[in-house]
């Protein structure tokens, strides 16, 4: 009796079933990804049952030559291979995953492990460096001692030279340098009152805290008062009447003062009197009244 011919109809419908089936799967499988499609194993599980979908197809094919005993195991054994086969590519893919994952992880490990030694070569050799900038701070604190040491020793062998003394010389104005100083000059008598100018200069060294004293003849008199001297004896109640002060300050040496203009009032009948200059300083001799230096004044007829 001549077997049944299976319809179009049923082996697609086996066919859908089997499909549907392989779906289901996959929904089952990968049911708490958010996105499946989207996920490379996803796709791995489906390109790898395909074969599985084909071989459903190819086994339920109609076969008319084929008996139903033979055609069942033909069936069967082309279910089974296209199973087998996609097992087999699943599991390649799984084992490829694995791989990829484990190259990974080694290369991060690699990665780190190089990372880690070349940054401790580099800690190794800023701690050489600061060993290094540490012996050279020393030696430098070292020096600095030393260099102090010499020095306070230098300072303290060292003779400061005492203050240096300042003199001085006052001449007639005007006056050459080659002539300086001229301490004796003829001057004309105008309506009673001489008129001389006179100045002084510093010589060696610096005077400081300078001071002049002016003083006349005990018989002459200042027709008006010399300009920024002081009367001493009009503010001290007492000392010479004919005395004056000028406060000069410090004073370079080798340069003339400004000329100082001074009325003397000289005695009746006089021919020649004398003008007294004094100089007083910190670093200057002690003063000496008597040893002061005298400008004589010879009155013209």
């Amino acid at each position: 009796m001549p077997s049944k011919r299976m319809s179009i109809r049923r082996t697609c419908i086996i066919a859908a079933t089997s499909f549907a089936a392989c779906l289901l799967v996959v929904l089952l499988r990968f049911l708490y990804l958010e996105d499946v499609w989207q996920n490379i194993n996803v796709i791995n599980f489906i390109v790898a049952w395909i074969p599985f979908v084909l071989s459903v197809l190819l086994a339920f094919i109609p076969d008319k030559e084929m008996k139903l005993g033979t055609r069942i195991k033909w069936r069967i054994a082309v279910v089974v291979c296209g199973l087998g086969y996609s097992v087999v590519l699943w599991h390649q893919q799984t084992l490829t995953a694995a791989l990829a994952t484990s190259d990974q992880t080694g290369l991060v490990t690699e990665a780190v492990k190089s990372a880690n030694k070349h940054s401790d070569q580099q800690i190794a050799e800023v701690r050489s460096d600061v060993k290094g900038v540490k012996t050279d701070v020393q030696a430098v604190k070292d020096a600095i001692a030393q260099s102090t040491s010499t020095l306070s020793k230098s300072l303290g062998e060292v003779k400061l030279p005492t203050t240096e003394k300042a003199g001085y010389s006052a001449s007639f104005w005007p006056v050459k340098l080659a002539e300086w100083p001229v301490r004796e000059k003829s001057l004309p008598l105008t309506k009673g009152v001489v008129t001389l100018d006179f100045t002084f200069r510093i010589e060696n060294h610096m005077a400081k805290q300078t001071k002049l004293w002016l003083r006349l003849c005990g018989d002459c008199k200042y027709a008006k008062e010399p300009s920024g001297f002081q009367n001493l004896a009009s503010q001290s109640g007492g000392g010479e009447p004919t005395e004056r002060m000028l406060t000069v300050g410090d004073f370079l040496p080798n340069i003339a003062w400004t000329p100082i203009t001074v009325d003397v009032i000289p005695p009746p009948g006089v021919t020649s009197f004398l003008v007294g200059v004094t100089l007083g300083c910190e670093n200057c001799d002690p003063i000496d009244p008597d040893r002061q230096q005298a400008l004589t004044v010879h009155i013209q007829p």
